[in-house]
C-alpha cells in the first residue's frame, strides 16, 4: 500500500431490540410429555395453587432440561391433559437458593384440550432467566388432569396455596413451599427462544487488528461478517472494492463481555486517499437464532508523501 494510513473505528450503536428473538430456533423446558396422561388432581378445595417439579430425573425432564438453561421468552407451552380441563395458567418459578422461590411472571388463562397433549397455549411471551422453571396456577377441586402417578425414584412436585396460605405471588419475598408430593409429575413442557440482541464496546486498533468487546446475554458465537468497503477517490467520487476479514467466530460460554479479534486487509491504490468500511457484528445464542447484526464502521485515511503534496 502507497503511502502512511490513519485508521479510525466507529461502533455504530443500534437500539436494543424489543420482544423475543425471531421465531425459528428455540428450547424445550420441563416434563418430557410422552410418558403419560395426566389424570385429575386436587390441591385444594377452595383456589388455585402454584404448581411446579422441584426435581425430576434426566430421563423424564424434556429435551433442553427441568429449568431454563438460557435467558430469554416462554414463547409458549404444552400439557398432556386427562379427561377434565378447566382454565388454568402458565408461571415461572425463580430459585432463591435455601429451599426458597419467588413467582416471576403468570401468563393469561387458558383451556386445553382433554386427552390430549395440547397444541401449543398462549404463554403470555412471558420473559425467563437462566435457571428459572415453569409451573401451572392449577387443580382446584380436581378439575385439572395435568398430574401423573410417576415412577420416576426422584419425582418431587412442590406447590403453594394447598393449605391457608395463598398461591405464589409474583415479584414478592421468596418463600418455601408450603407442600411437596414425591412421585408426581406435572405433565408440562414450555418452550423458550433464547434472548439474543447484543452490544459492542468500542473498538481499538493496532496496525490491522481490530479488537472489541460484545456483550451477550447468553452462551453463544459471535462473528464478523463484511457488508461493504466505501471508498472515496481524491476527485470526491465513491467507488466499493472488496475486502477480506480475517478471524474465526469467537465462542461465549456464558453471559456477558467476550472480547473479539479480526484482522481487515483490502487492496488500495495510491489515488485514493480516504475509504471507510462497515463491518457487521453477528451474534448466535446457543438454542437460538442469530439477532440483528451489529455494525462497526472502519475509517482509513492515508496521509500524502511529500512529492504527492507537490
Amino acid at each position: 500500500m502507497a503511502g502512511k494510513w490513519k485508521l479510525t473505528c466507529v461502533a455504530l450503536m443500534l437500539g436494543a431490540l424489543t420482544g423475543p428473538a425471531s421465531a425459528g430456533a428455540s428450547v424445550q423446558i420441563g416434563t418430557d410429555l410422552s410418558l403419560g396422561q395426566g389424570q385429575s388432581f386436587n390441591c385444594s378445595n377452595t383456589q388455585q395453587c402454584s404448581v411446579f417439579m422441584s426435581d425430576l430425573s434426566p430421563d423424564s425432564r424434556a429435551a433442553g432440561g427441568l429449568t431454563s438453561p438460557v435467558n430469554g421468552t416462554v414463547t409458549g407451552f404444552q400439557v398432556n391433559n386427562g379427561p377434565q380441563s378447566t382454565p388454568l395458567r402458565l408461571r415461572v418459578i425463580r430459585p432463591f437458593g435455601g429451599g426458597l422461590f419467588n413467582g416471576a411472571g403468570t401468563g393469561p388463562a387458558v383451556t386445553p384440550p382433554i386427552n390430549q397433549i395440547s397444541p401449543l397455549l398462549d404463554s403470555g411471551n412471558l420473559p425467563i432467566s437462566t435457571g428459572d422453571s415453569v409451573g401451572l396456577e392449577c387443580c382446584m377441586s380436581g378439575t385439572n388432569a395435568v398430574v401423573f402417578d410417576s415412577v420416576d425414584p426422584v419425582s418431587e412436585m412442590s406447590m403453594w396455596g394447598t393449605l391457608a396460605s395463598p398461591p405464589l405471588p409474583d415479584n414478592a419475598p421468596p418463600s418455601a413451599p408450603d407442600d411437596d408430593n414425591d412421585n408426581q409429575q406435572l405433565m408440562l413442557r414450555a418452550v423458550v427462544e433464547p434472548t439474543n440482541t447484543f452490544t459492542i464496546g468500542p473498538p481499538t486498533r493496532r496496525g490491522r487488528t481490530i479488537t472489541f468487546t460484545a456483550t451477550v446475554p447468553n452462551p453463544g458465537t459471535v462473528e464478523v461478517r463484511h457488508v461493504i468497503s466505501g471508498l472515496l477517490h481524491k476527485n470526491g467520487k465513491k467507488k466499493n472494492i472488496p475486502a477480506t476479514v480475517k478471524g474465526p467466530p469467537v465462542v461465549a460460554t456464558q453471559p456477558g463481555p467476550v472480547v473479539v479479534t479480526m484482522n481487515v486487509t483490502t487492496r488500495t491504490t495510491k489515488a485514493l486517499f480516504k475509504f471507510k468500511q462497515v463491518l457487521a457484528i453477528r451474534y448466535r445464542p446457543k438454542f437460538g437464532v442469530a439477532g440483528e447484526d451489529q455494525p462497526i464502521a472502519v475509517s482509513y485515511k492515508r496521509k500524502k508523501r511529500k512529492k504527492e503534496r507537490r
